[in-house]
């Protein structure tokens, strides 16, 4: 019976998100004039595809709820080069250095979904309260997915700070559409100076886009590099494998302090390889971008948005670290409201 009703929930889903305020520019190596496309050609799944992973799906054991210990308060700010970043939940990570507060992909949900009674549900929450967060200055957005862009978050955060939303081409058109004036699209490759001491970059990613039935990869989705000082800080969002464009961020950004990279939802393989990295293709991606330090994100949040068993994530992640001889201290999962301070 679940089945069916998820069924159903995606169908509305992608109803429920149709958009028609699409990208319309010149056409690039990734963009065809209609629609964005990878790099490295991939199996595009089709809706049977998606039906088919949704029938044979196993249920899975996971817990109803975690305790989490709150944080009742952050550093208002950072004013030296220092990195401070704290593991909010999810792909939202609150960076801040050099007098800016960064934060990512940022959901407060209680559901990474277009409906507050249905979808993938929170097994544990924040661990701070969003009136309780350091002034926003910046919100980075890397592609349109529910779980990525939460328009309750994103309308409570801008209510209070009135940040600066950059994300790729498209999704600032869909952001100013729902009231978020200060929203940028950035191409891939695509730098903004923020500061005498801050610049953000667009880099690609191996992914797709999508919130409605008609809107498949006609938003572009990315990574971000906070370049700071000539030291830098990669948000990776979500993406598959793929060496050449990990290499190609190296080769333009080659002081990498620290990575956020995705290491759950990977589960069925067949199904998410092209577009989620599972733990030892994330250690792969460290290792291709030489960073310094490592972070896990994306993974134990919400139930059900893969097929991925609870914790099973971070025990892969140490499999594969023993695996290529690399310290735990490289590669590192955190506990949500944990800080890891980067001088």
């Amino acid at each position: 019976m679940w089945k069916y009703l998820l069924i159903i929930f995606l169908c509305l889903t992608m109803i429920s998100g149709c958009d028609n305020s699409y990208y319309k520019g010149p056409i690039t190596d990734h963009f065809d004039g209609v629609k964005f496309h990878n790099h490295q050609k991939g199996h595009s799944h089709t809706f049977l595809n998606f039906l088919k992973w949704v029938i044979n799906r196993n249920p899975m054991e996971w817990p109803d709820n975690i305790k989490v210990k709150k944080i009742t308060a952050l550093p208002d700010r950072i004013n030296d080069d220092k990195i401070y970043a704290t593991y909010i939940n999810h792909a939202t990570v609150l960076i801040q250095t050099n007098n800016l507060n960064i934060i990512t992909d940022p959901i407060w949900s209680e559901r990474a979904s277009p409906f507050s009674w249905m979808g993938p549900k929170r097994v544990y929450h924040p661990p701070i309260d969003i009136e309780k967060l350091p002034k926003i200055d910046i919100i980075l957005i890397s592609h349109n997915h529910y779980d990525h862009l939460d328009l309750p978050t994103l309308k409570k955060i801008y209510k209070i700070h009135k940040p600066k939303i950059y994300a790729g081409l498209g999704v600032d058109k869909f952001l100013r559409n729902y009231g978020f004036e200060f929203s940028y699209g950035l191409d891939w490759w695509q730098s903004k100076q923020i500061n005498n001491n801050v610049s953000i970059s667009f880099v690609p990613a191996q992914h797709w886009s999508r919130r409605g039935l008609f809107d498949k990869n006609k938003t572009l989705w990315g990574g971000f590099i906070i370049n700071s000082d000539n030291k830098q800080i990669y948000f990776a969002g979500d993406t598959g494998y793929n060496k050449k464009h990990f290499l190609d961020i190296k080769k333009a950004f080659s002081n990498i302090k620290l990575s956020l990279l995705p290491i759950g939802s990977y589960e069925p393989r067949w199904f998410m390889k092209h577009a989620h990295l599972n733990p030892e293709e994330a250690v792969l991606a460290a290792t291709d971008l030489n960073s310094q330090y490592n972070i896990g994100i994306h993974f134990d949040t919400f139930f059900r948005i893969a097929d991925d068993v609870y914790n099973k994530a971070v025990e892969d992640l140490q499999l594969a670290l023993t695996k290529y001889k690399k310290q735990q201290s490289w590669f590192q999962t955190l506990l949500p409201g944990k800080t890891i301070v980067i001088s």
